[in-house]
Order: structure tokens, then sequence, then C-alpha cells
């Protein structure tokens, strides 16, 4: 079992009853079933139970290919963003494999290699189905985070982003695709924005989400920037000045919500001050 790099962000206490229901609807799903066979609707009660009680804010999901690490520290850091792991639906399966053999009432310890993780497979099957659930209930601005460093091209084809997330995400919910292009510090930039990759995604984007669609791509916006910075402060890229403003921004808003904070404080002890003085 790998450790989880995205955490949780639905603080919600759930009932017992819940709980049970959701557990008996996913090992349904393929208790009893060849782990080779499996189908995208074996998972259709489990996928609209989970997505119940998984409040959306707009404009706050974030889609990613390739770009699985980053997403997990950009969800830690800032809750502006979620990734499907950081949702009940997600994040109960998130790291985990499973399966079960024909005819059996239990987990199987011997599961299959998943090769090509065709959605034909009992586990390959459940990312599929619970990313078409995902991207159903994204509105607002739509976020997806894609790689621009790496020799596959950022826009996959084997993605789940583009087989199951883009082709499902609701044209009558979504006002904008934000496209953000992760440039990896020292690395050398094999795509970009005006790569014909993005340009296909563009087009399938207008297709799916219609032409009134604002759609933008930006590589290594201040959120992805300084983020990189973290990793890696002492590059070059970090010592621009529009990083620097964004750590400016970032000083000031902390700085101001502390002084806030002391006033209150002040407010408070000079009021008790009082009423003591006056006893």
């Amino acid at each position: 079992m790998n450790t989880r790099v995205h955490e949780p962000t639905d603080q919600i206490v759930f009932s017992t009853d819940y709980c049970d229901n959701l557990y008996a609807s996913f090992t349904s799903s393929f208790f009893g079933k060849d782990p080779l066979t499996g189908d995208i609707s074996d998972y259709k009660t489990y996928i609209d139970l989970a997505l119940k009680y998984s409040p959306v804010n707009n404009n706050t999901q974030l889609f990613y290919s390739h770009t699985g690490q980053w997403t997990g520290q950009l969800t830690k850091c800032n809750p502006n963003y979620r990734t499907i792991e950081t949702m009940l639906l997600g994040y109960l399966s998130n790291s985990l494999e499973w399966c079960s053999s024909l005819n059996s009432d239990t987990y199987s310890d011997d599961c299959p290699s998943w090769g090509t993780e065709t959605v034909h497979n009992i586990y390959p099957a459940f990312w599929a189905a619970a990313s078409k659930g995902f991207a159903g209930k994204a509105i607002g601005q739509a976020n997806v985070l894609l790689l621009g460093t790496s020799s596959r091209e950022p826009y996959d084809r084997n993605s789940m982003f583009y087989n199951y997330e883009l082709p499902n995400m609701k044209s009558s919910l979504i006002t904008s695709l934000n496209i953000m292009l992760l440039q990896e510090l020292g690395l050398e930039r094999n795509f970009t924005c005006s790569s014909d990759n993005i340009k296909e995604l563009f087009a399938d984007a207008r297709k799916y989400l219609g032409n009134d669609t604002k759609i933008t791509c930006e590589e290594n916006p201040p959120v992805i920037l300084s983020l990189l910075c973290t990793n890696d402060p002492d590059h070059s890229a970090c010592k621009t000045g529009e990083h620097f403003k964004v750590a400016f921004i970032a000083t000031i808003v902390t700085s101001a919500v502390i002084m806030v904070v002391l006033v209150i404080l002040l407010i408070v002890f000079v009021t008790k001050w009082f009423r003591i003085q006056k006893l």
C-alpha cells in the first residue's frame, strides 16, 4: 500500500448506516467477479452514493494528467483546488488496488497485473467511473494541470482526463476551462501553450463545452510557480519580479490577519481591564 499524497478536504461526519451502505455498494461492485472483466457500470451505485455527500464549490475542481505529485502538493497548501482524491469519492480508494475472483464473497490476495489498465479490468474501471462522476460535478471554472516538460503529450489520449473527464463535463455548468501547463524548472519545455497538442485540447474543449466557454492556457501561473519555487528556491525563475510579487502579497495578507487578531485581543484585554477597574 502506498502513502496517499492527496489529503481529504471534506469535513463531514457520516452516519454508520451511510458508511455501511457505502462499503456494501463498493464491495458488491467486484466481489465474485472476474477481475479482468470489469465494467464502468459495475460501480454506478457506489459512485452515486459517494457523490451524494461530496460538496463542490464553484471554480475549485482540479483535473490533471501526469502531474499527480504536483497536484498533491497543491491541494495540501491551497484549498482553492480540489482533485478527485481529496473528495470522498476518490480518497477512500486512492493508492489502493483490489480485486476478487469468480464466485467469491471476499477480496483476493492474488490480483493480476493490470498491464495497460483498460477499463475492462476491475481496478481501472473504478477510476474511469469515478472520473466520469467527478467531471459531472464540476461547476464554474474547471482547472486542469498538465505537464510540458515530459516526452509524453500533455493532452494524453490515454489519460482519464482525455477519455472520461473532459467529455463528461456539463456544458451547462462550466463557464471556463483554465489550462495550467507546468514547466518543471531546469528542464526543457517540450510543449507550450502554442503547441499543436494544446491546440487540440482547445478544439475538444469547445466541442464538449461549447464555443462560448472561455478557454485559457498559462505556463507556470503564479500559483504553480510558487509551488515549484518551494521545491527549488535557488532557481533563477524564483527570483523574478512575478514570484516576489506573489510572495509579497502573501506576506501582506498574512501580516494583515495577524494585525487584526492582535487588535481584537488588545480590545478584549482593555475592555476587561476597565471592567476590573470599575469593580
